[in-house]
């Protein structure tokens, strides 16, 4: 069995598997199959130490901490994860030896760590994509000086959609890229019941929250927020619906603000940030789940929408159409008004919702079983 370093800027720390969920479950499912070692790649500061050996649920893994931080400047960024992958080099060399191939999750920050590591260790490289590298960071980095070390020092790039492979060829075309969604645990995101309900109030979802993204013009409404908020105003009914809004850096007060109301009176229920078990609860009752972001790869709330028997709406970028297939509608990104139209629609029609919700869970099975991922990944270990 093959011995594989898997590296991913974002990871949970301290028991908390709210930040970084998503990699957990992908090493979780992977160590089960390989021969796993994992590091979690974070910034320095006074209160970290340089290297810490965690567990969380029984998955253990290394803490690398190292100063970096995030500026403007295509060289001096790339120059810190040169420095950056030198001393991970140093400090942990007698591992990284013993390992036979270098996964890296998210080619702007571990993938370019991984590319130098690949190039100094001799060792193969998977750069495992994600979307916002790709969409946003490499399209302006991936030429500059320390990134084009991705460009022979990655043997294969893998994407979570077919559409982001097609980002990818566009950004390295003679390299090799290969899909493997990612999927979700159908086990734990269980079909519901859900026509057991005692009252006729259709219940929609949004988890994307409102954090400030400067790295694209929508800032706040990178993930299609405030363009739902916007949408959500103009239905001008609201006596049998509702509304869920939660995600990072969402608050009551916030959302007053961008609509410049009391979202109460317009039955919008502010959730905050939520662990995943609480996504799953919500999701549970949930009838909707709206997906209205800018950019996107193959979002995992999508996927959980699918695997929970949500319907969905959506909009129209990247990876999300893979997700629709009698089972939910599409809309232009920032069009609030036919996002509008499109909930009135679907909400008008109990017989359209109840055969989207039951289509969103035969999709699941059918492309988005996370057990697929692990099977597929070893099998590329493999070959590779």
């Amino acid at each position: 069995m093959k011995k594989i370093l898997f590296l991913a800027n974002t990871f949970p720390v301290d028991q908390k598997l709210s930040s970084g969920v998503f990699n957990f479950n992908a090493a979780k499912q992977l160590s089960k199959v390989c021969d796993l070692t994992i590091i979690h790649l974070r910034a320095w500061h006074p209160k970290r130490k340089f290297i810490e050996y965690k567990s969380i649920n029984g998955l253990n893994f290394i803490c690398f901490s190292f100063p970096f931080r995030p500026v403007r400047n295509n060289f001096l960024t790339g120059f810190q994860l040169f420095i950056y992958a030198f001393f991970l080099r140093i400090f942990l060399s007698n591992l990284l030896n013993k390992q036979d191939i270098i996964h890296s999750v998210g080619a702007s920050f571990s993938g370019v760590v991984g590319a130098f590591l690949s190039k100094k260790l001799n060792k193969p490289h998977i750069a495992q994509c994600i979307g916002t590298d790709v969409n946003v960071t490499l399209v302006s980095q991936k030429d500059s000086f320390f990134y084009s070390v991705m460009k022979n020092h990655v043997d294969i790039f893998t994407t979570n959609s077919y559409a982001l492979e097609k980002q990818v060829i566009k950004l390295y075309p003679r390299k090799t890229i290969k899909t493997i969604y990612r999927g979700v645990d159908l086990n734990f995101f269980d079909l519901k019941n859900d026509h057991s309900k005692v009252d006729n109030k259709i219940i929609l979802a949004y988890i994307g929250g409102l954090a400030q993204r400067s790295e694209h013009f929508t800032g706040r409404d990178y993930k299609g927020g405030i363009t739902l908020l916007k949408a959500w105003l103009n239905l001008k009914e609201f006596n049998n619906i509702e509304l869920n809004f939660a995600g990072p850096e969402v608050s009551e007060k916030l959302v007053n603000e961008i609509i410049n109301k009391d979202c109460k009176k317009f039955n919008i229920k502010v959730l905050g940030n939520l662990t995943r078990l609480q996504v799953k609860e919500l999701f549970q009752t949930a009838d909707i789940v709206v997906i209205p972001s800018w950019l996107e790869g193959l979002p995992n709330a999508g996927m959980e929408a699918l695997a929970s028997s949500c319907a969905v709406i959506a909009s129209d970028t990247g990876g999300i159409p893979e997700l629709i297939n009698e089972n939910g509608y599409l809309f232009t990104p920032g069009d609030t008004k036919l996002l509008s139209e499109l909930i009135k629609k679907l909400i008008s029609s109990p017989e359209k919702l109840r055969e989207f919700k039951v289509n969103s869970r035969l999709l699941s099975e059918r492309k988005f079983n996370s057990s697929q991922f692990s099977k597929q990944y070893c099998n590329l270990y493999e070959e590779i």
